[in-house]
């Protein structure tokens, strides 16, 4: 009998915030409490989220008020983002017009340092709230300014997933119930590869290399040497999905459950738009 098989694995369609731990023990009065927030932070579809707060930008004002925005910022995965990780921009209005906080990127760790995700300590995620302030020069003669402000979430992310696995070797493959995990992008913004520039995201110009890539490194706890294709370790993903095929050296004959390690590495780009107008105030 052969001491090891070389068996196709997986087929993958990525799952951008889907599944991700990072386990730390003890939390919780007992392991049922333990195991039911390690199942609510591990899993989710969440990654960077942002609110504007009520009336923050008023959807209408005078010029000679100060222009100002609250946004909320919350890291609903379980990935701990790091100030140069998470920007906030605001885009959509003419710089001449709008000046001064408006039109500089934001970390969304300011002031926090690392904006952490979920744990079992904290199975919500971390809250930061970020101010921005602009004054407003409405040229002579014009008597209102109605822009659609952009406000992006960019950032760099990681997910994690251990799906369990059932091997096979005599039958060179897993099982009909495990055999492929459907994964997916299932955000509502889109992939940037983990080379692209999130700071200025707003405004730099984003090229076809740095949408739809995705970099990822693939580990068999119960497999010895691995080989995915794409070969270089980045998958392109076609209408948010993806596909990486992996072979593994399985030894011995006998069936038996592992855990698959998949490590997904990317950036992400979200918007959400608010309609303001400014008008002339009355002389």
């Amino acid at each position: 009998m052969k001491k090891s098989v070389s068996m196709l694995l997986l087929v993958i369609l990525i799952a951008l915030f889907l599944v991700s731990c990072k386990p730390k023990p003890g939390a919780g009065d007992s392991p049922r409490d333990t195991a039911a927030a390690l199942q609510q932070v591990k899993t989710g579809t969440q990654g960077v989220e942002i609110k504007l707060l009520q009336d923050s930008p008023p959807s209408l004002l005078y010029d000679q008020n100060e222009l100002i925005a609250l946004v909320e910022v919350k890291n609903r995965g379980n990935y701990d983002l790091k100030a140069q990780e998470c920007f906030i921009q605001i885009g959509g209005f003419d710089p001449n017009i709008i000046s001064g906080g408006f039109s500089s990127p934001r970390s969304c760790a300011e002031s926090l340092g690392v904006l952490e995700g979920k744990n079992l300590y904290n199975t919500e995620g971390s809250t930061n709230l970020l101010e921005f302030e602009s004054t407003i020069n409405l040229p002579a003669g014009v008597p209102d300014y109605s822009p659609t402000l952009n406000f992006l979430s960019c950032y760099k992310y990681h997910t994690i997933a251990n799906p369990s696995v059932c091997v096979d070797p005599l039958f060179y493959q897993v099982s009909a119930e495990q055999k492929t995990c459907r994964l997916q992008n299932l955000g509502g913004g889109r992939v940037l590869s983990p080379f692209a520039n999130i700071q200025n995201c707003g405004q730099a110009s984003l090229e076809y290399r740095d949408l739809d890539q995705v970099g990822y490194n693939v580990e068999m706890t119960g497999g010895g040497k691995i080989n995915c294709k794409p070969n270089d370790g980045f998958v392109r993903l076609v209408n948010n999905q993806g596909k990486i095929i992996c072979s593994f050296n399985i030894p011995g004959a006998a069936a038996f459950e592992t855990l698959l390690l998949v490590d997904l590495d990317y950036g992400y780009i979200e918007s959400q738009q608010k309609s303001i107008k400014i008008i002339k105030t009355p002389q």
